[in-house]
């Protein structure tokens, strides 16, 4: 037996409402779960969770009936959430956080870029539903119902969103690559206005079919898909975060046995000389280096500190001298150079490894490399900072705002005065 499938025959209308929107806070629950261990895949996989969850509403509808269609708005939406995550990305950055937010009319304080990605993402998702499911409709119709529908949904999420300003924990913002309550279920629910919106549309704008009755078990093939999906999605995810723990738990322990042996490698405390203060002028170089003058310089004592734990590497009673350089043409970039003086060069030649931060080197391995400048050993710890030691002496560099050409001449001059012992 077939029938003619039109808007006054099987036609699901408003009961759409409460399924769909469902449909996206279940997807939206479970793409929280996911969030943590997943990462970058997270967009990926909560969007395939999304369009899967609202398909299987859509198929048991007899809305969708075929693979063709099931994949197109799959397709579609999977572009739609990974265009939202690049406009994310690459969307400007404020300064502050409250920067971000503007008033509104009747809206309140959003902030605009949620509002814009919401309606982007509701605009194509909405127009692929409106299209690839029965009963069809014209592309006019469908552009005209996503785009008020896509506002209204684009409204709504940036008013929720800038409820949560200034909360610790936002359960309700309209990041789409982040976890929250609000997205799904509000795309989900303005979805379900869509196509009850595209049913009220006269018959001669609706493109009839003659198909036969499904089964019930046909019907409920979608939610087979949705399961599956979510089975398999799961597995992965729980293996995933099991293996990232033993991954997390094997780095601890090899960080811990590399403190130890870091810890016994310490010189002895005793018996250890008396250093006597000196002038800044004779440790430091208080003149212009490459146009860059000293604009502020001081000396600082630090108790020794021993027997803190393993988190804490040993220092001996010691003493720093600091000076900052500037230049009137680069008003934001300065060189700092510490020289702190130890009791021994044993010490100093230690305390490498713990410069600028306690077990720097080990903490932070990938970052460290050995260089060697104008005939010296050092070491450099990302882009701005250099280390080495000279004799009792430990010189460490730090260079923000200023360009290379400079700052090999601050290498040049200090290692010209403190030699590498390294």
């Amino acid at each position: 037996m077939h029938k003619a499938i039109g808007v006054s025959d099987r036609n699901p209308r408003w009961s759409l409402i409460p399924a769909v929107t469902i449909a996206g806070l279940v997807s939206a629950i479970f793409s929280g779960w996911i969030w943590f261990p997943t990462g970058r895949a997270f967009v990926l996989l909560a969007s395939l969770s999304f369009v899967l969850a609202l398909a299987a509403v859509m198929w048991f509808y007899d809305l969708i009936h075929t693979w063709k269609m099931l994949a197109a708005v799959v397709g579609v939406t999977l572009i739609a959430h990974l265009l939202a995550l690049y406009g994310e990305l690459h969307w400007p950055q404020q300064q502050h956080a409250y920067d971000e937010y503007v008033e509104v009319s009747v809206l309140g304080s959003i902030r605009p870029e949620i509002a814009f990605i919401s309606f982007g993402v509701g605009l194509i998702v909405y127009v692929a539903f409106l299209i690839f499911t029965r009963p069809r409709c014209k592309f006019g119709w469908a552009v005209g119902i996503a785009f008020v529908c896509a506002s209204l949904e684009a409204a709504t999420v940036a008013a929720v969103d800038g409820t949560q300003r200034g909360a610790w924990i936002s359960l309700f913002t309209g990041n789409p690559a982040s976890p929250s309550l609000l997205w799904q279920p509000c795309l989900a629910f303005f979805l379900s206005i869509a196509l009850g919106l595209k049913l009220l549309i006269p018959l001669s704008h609706v493109r009839a079919q003659d198909r036969p009755d499904r089964s019930l078990s046909s019907r409920l093939a979608g939610f087979g898909v949705l399961l599956a999906f979510w089975g398999i999605a799961g597995t992965w995810v729980f293996a995933f975060g099991v293996r990232e723990k033993k991954r997390i738990h094997g780095l601890q322990e090899r960080l811990k046995a590399e403190k130890s042996k870091s810890l016994a490698e310490a010189p002895p405390f005793e018996n250890l000389p008396a250093f006597t203060p000196k002038p800044l002028d004779q440790v430091l170089l208080l003149k212009e280096i490459n146009g860059w003058g000293p604009a502020f310089s001081n000396s600082h004592d630090y108790p020794a500190q021993n027997n803190h734990g393993e988190m804490y590497a040993p220092f001996p009673q010691r003493r720093t001298y600091s000076v900052t350089y500037g230049t009137a043409s680069n008003e934001l970039g300065r060189v700092t150079v510490n020289v702190t003086e130890y009791p021994n060069a044993e010490w100093a030649k230690y305390e490498v490894r713990n410069t600028p931060m306690e077990h720097e080197f080990i903490d932070h391995e990938d970052s460290v490399k050995r260089l060697t400048r104008f005939g010296n050993n050092l070491f450099q710890d990302g882009p701005m900072y250099f280390i080495w030691a000279s004799d009792e002496k430990l010189i460490f560099l730090a260079c923000q705002g200023v360009m290379p050409d400079v700052i090999d001449e601050f290498l040049k001059a200090y290692l010209m005065k403190y030699p590498s012992s390294l």
